[in-house]
């Protein structure tokens, strides 16, 4: 099984130079997992926090306080300073798209709301201070002033409710508002502006494409197979219009912050998949999601996390039309936004040498490296590597339908082949940057009894439909000759994920556990209140790649199976179900968990993605345990078996 060290260690093996130590990777030191000293504590079950002692879905209460605000409140109370003394008060918050809202405002059992509770930690704060309060938020593409003017309302009403005086009155506080939504001066027409900048900027992105295209040429002259045919095909690849698409007109924005979380004052944060939305305030009850609370120094993790974010959208790029920040004093009697002030940063280490261990992996990185004029987010890279994948696969059934290639094809692009470490370092970029990514892949495929995960999909299919995208799709189906069944539809598979769940599942064949297995709980695939939350992928056709790719690791000898076995092995062991009665309700956890033993929690999800992340790992079995039994348990015992 894979410990929180041998992560941590994988993690720095990407990166030698420690390029993003302590930002996409940091283990820390903790207090305590959650703030009570309860293990239960931990998580944040929303929208029930316990579940209802009715097991039939259909009578769950429908009035109940909101889960996610009193965690909230819970970690701003026991990260703030209790009295008026000279301790700093920095909180910082960080979620998908701009509102905040009811939210924020909602009051409930006579309880404050986060804006009152906020606001008296603020005011209590010694007047020789400046107490600090960050909002990051991120979304697709944006016209900055309209997007701006549509959500500055929200934030007025929250501080100064009514139109009156404003909430906090501490004469030094400041609230600072980014958006980190980069894009790269898109063309509004068909066809990107030629520029000499952009042309050398897209340069490495393009030769990058390249060198996947030659690994994987290389990767087939190694099966022994007639493999010609795919060869032949990938000459046709026009790796210039792809990047070009992806960076200059076809998709402006591929990478936007992602991340859910609240840390205060580098002593307490909550990080996971809730967004501080209207969707999660009381009596909302068609999202079940999951965050987790800790003291210690996984806060100052997060701060560093957006203090990296705050540095760029204090130097915005000349290339990046979309991201912005506004700033505010927060006792003026009226706001006084303006987009001049720079963003204080946290810039503190953790100091904790010794405690409960806590791994941070996040997903970043702001990419200049050798392109000097052009800027864009490194992610872009990872996205590179996905569309080559999932071209081979369909290449692949078209081609050579007698012989599955995806697991070389995954070897020969992965994160730990010495030539791609190589390329990377080249272009001035680690894989470190999707820290998130890696971790979780190596964990699943070092899993030796059973993994247990809740997630919304598997699968992205969420670019499908957007008509730039259609169009990449189909020009890429032109120039491959892909027609028919056999043409690629535009969904992104997790080849790397798919590849680590057959090495799992091969271990787990022997495992004398009683719940050896792989178990998944998934959105559901029934539209709802949610349109475009519900999964469009069949379970049935995830079963069948992880099948196909299993039985050409047990023909090369990659696991310890035999091609007979591979059948049996996945009908019996890979267990999927759709969250409780596969309609009214949407799973939006981010959660995976090893061997009962170690557990991630954030906001990166299982299915390919470009965003930036943060999410913990931690190993502690008293923790793990109350998650199963105060949440994952009866999870699995209320959700509906998969028949798609």
């Amino acid at each position: 099984m894979t410990s929180l060290d041998q992560l941590d260690a994988a993690i720095k093996r990407l990166d030698p130079q420690a390029l993003l130590a302590g930002l996409s990777y940091d283990k820390t030191y903790n207090q305590s997992l959650g703030l009570s000293g309860d293990p239960s504590d931990f998580k944040v079950f929303i929208p029930y926090k316990t579940w209802p002692s009715e097991t039939d879905p259909s009578k769950y209460p429908t009035t109940f306080a909101s889960a996610l605000e009193d965690a909230f409140k819970d970690v701003l109370a026991h990260g703030s300073a209790q009295t008026d003394d000279k301790s700093p008060c920095f909180i910082d918050i960080a979620h998908l798209d701009g509102g905040l809202g009811p939210f924020f405002t909602e009051s409930t059992d006579g309880s404050p709301s986060i804006a009152q509770a906020l606001a008296d930690i603020v005011n209590r704060t010694a007047a020789s201070t400046t107490p600090i309060v960050r909002f990051l938020a991120g979304t697709e593409s944006i016209d900055p002033s309209s997007f701006w003017a549509s959500n500055s309302g929200n934030y007025n009403a929250i501080f100064w409710p009514n139109g009156g005086p404003p909430l906090i009155t501490h004469p030094k506080a400041e609230f600072h508002v980014g958006f980190y939504s980069p894009n790269f001066r898109p063309s509004t027409s068909t066809t990107p502006v030629e520029t000499s900048a952009l042309a050398s900027g897209l340069k490495p992105a393009v030769d990058w494409l390249k060198k996947l295209v030659g690994r994987i040429k290389q990767a087939l002259m190694l099966i022994g197979e007639d493999t010609k045919a795919i060869e032949n095909a990938l000459e046709n690849l026009n790796p210039e219009y792809i990047v070009k698409v992806l960076i200059a007109y076809g998709l402006p924005s591929i990478s936007w912050n992602h991340a859910k979380i609240v840390a205060v004052g580098g002593k307490t944060m909550m990080t996971g998949g809730g967004n501080y939305w209207s969707e999660y305030t009381a009596n909302h009850h068609d999202i079940v999601d999951m965050q987790s609370k800790y003291k210690g120094d996984a806060a100052i993790s997060a701060h560093t996390y957006a203090d990296y974010f705050w540095r760029y959208l204090n130097r915005v790029h000349t290339t990046d039309t979309q991201s912005f920040r506004q700033a505010t004093k927060l006792s003026t009697a009226t706001p006084n936004w303006s987009p001049d002030t720079l963003a204080p940063l946290f810039d503190s280490k953790p100091i904790a040498t010794s405690g409960i261990p806590v791994l941070t992996v996040a997903k970043l990185g702001d990419w200049a490296g050798p392109m000097n004029s052009i800027q864009y987010p490194v992610q872009l890279i990872d996205a590179l590597r996905d569309l080559m994948l999932n071209i081979v696969w369909s290449l692949n059934i078209y081609k050579l339908p007698s012989f599955n290639i995806m697991p070389q094809a995954v070897a020969e692009l992965g994160d730990d082949n010495s030539e791609i470490m190589t390329t990377l370092s080249e272009l001035g970029v680690t894989s470190a940057a999707w820290a998130t990514r890696y971790a979780r892949t190596q964990a699943v495929a070092n899993a030796v009894n059973s993994l247990h995960i809740s997630t919304e999909l598997l699968v992205n299919f969420l670019q499908v439909g957007n008509p730039k995208y259609q169009a990449l799709v189909n020009t890429i189906n032109t120039d491959l000759g892909l027609t028919g069944n056999y043409a690629w539809n535009g969904y992104l598979w997790p080849f790397d994920l798919l590849v680590a769940f057959g090495q799992a599942l091969a271990r787990m064949k022997n495992s004398a556990s009683a719940d050896a297995g792989i178990f998944i709980v998934l959105t559901t695939n029934q539209p709802g209140e949610h349109p475009g939350w519900e999964d469009d992928t069949k379970v049935s056709e995830v079963k069948s790649r992880l099948k196909a790719i299993m039985t050409a690791m047990a023909t090369s000898g990659t696991i310890a199976l035999s091609p007979g076995e591979v059948d049996k092995l996945v009908e019996s062991k890979f267990q999927v179900k759709r969250v409780l009665t596969n309609s009214l309700w949407f799973n939006h956890c981010k959660v995976v968990c090893v061997d009962r033993r170690m557990m991630y929690i954030g906001s990166d999800n299982t299915y390919p993605n470009y965003n930036e992340e943060h999410g913990c790992w931690i190993e502690d079995e008293k923790t793990v345990a109350a998650w199963f039994t105060s949440f994952y348990d009866q999870l699995w015992l209320r959700s509906t078996p998969a028949t798609d």
